[in-house]
């Protein structure tokens, strides 16, 4: 019944266009969406990465930050326990607010992973979408926001997944790399303004005058 229930419910995932994700912006990017995942699922995909199923999967993950969360950045992270039913509303709840000067909230029980999806899965996808992005990371205390920050650094640098997909992502060797550290994270692909990290960590009774940022998250 559980099952059931599961599956009756469970919601279409949202496309969010991308200019680097030109092939789901057909009128059949929902097929080529669950092509996709079924294939993965399966184990049988083409490890290729001139095969159409790298391209598909490559430029998904642009597009769809469920798939982002679970298959991609949950192949060696802390997002496998997130469902197909609960968290897919909710990257799409996400996915809806991701225009200029939107301003959203998630209330919901502890336990139900809205940090995974809503702070670090979300600032990694955002990165993914946006090499150039700034993001301040707020948390009440600093332990808990270099904690969220590494599991976004995790996925950068050590996730073979995530590698294999995006190699203009991944950061080789972290500790020497410029603007990186525990605090703060710098894309190596980053183009604009080199001196501002693509996310820096914020914590009550710390300074933030004169802080810029494009997108600010409070967890």
């Amino acid at each position: 019944m559980d099952t059931e229930y599961q599956e009756y419910h469970k919601p279409n995932l949202k496309i969010t266009p991308h200019e680097k994700a030109p092939l789901f912006s057909s009128s059949d990017s929902q097929l080529k969406l669950q092509h996709v995942i079924n294939e993965f699922r399966s184990g049988t995909f083409s490890t290729s990465m001139k095969s159409e199923f790298y391209e598909l999967f490559r430029q998904l993950g642009f597009v769809n930050l469920w798939v982002f969360l679970v298959l991609i950045a949950g192949f060696d992270g802390p997002y496998n326990k997130l469902t197909d039913h609960l968290h897919a509303e909710m990257t799409n709840f996400y996915q809806d607010e991701l225009y200029p000067g939107a301003k959203a909230a998630c209330l919901i029980g502890r336990a139900h992973y809205k940090s995974s999806v809503f702070t670090h899965g979300g600032n990694t996808w955002e990165l993914l979408r946006d090499p150039d992005q700034s993001i301040g990371m707020a948390c009440g205390v600093e332990e808990r926001a270099i904690e969220f920050l590494g599991y976004t650094i995790d996925t950068f640098t050590s996730n073979e997944l995530f590698k294999w997909l995006y190699p203009e992502y991944h950061i080789p060797n972290f500790k020497s790399a410029d603007g990186c550290n525990q605090y703060m994270l710098t894309l190596p692909n980053k183009k604009m303004n080199r001196r501002q990290p693509n996310i820096k960590t914020m914590t009550a009774g710390g300074s933030t005058a004169g802080i810029h940022v494009d997108l600010l998250k409070l967890d």
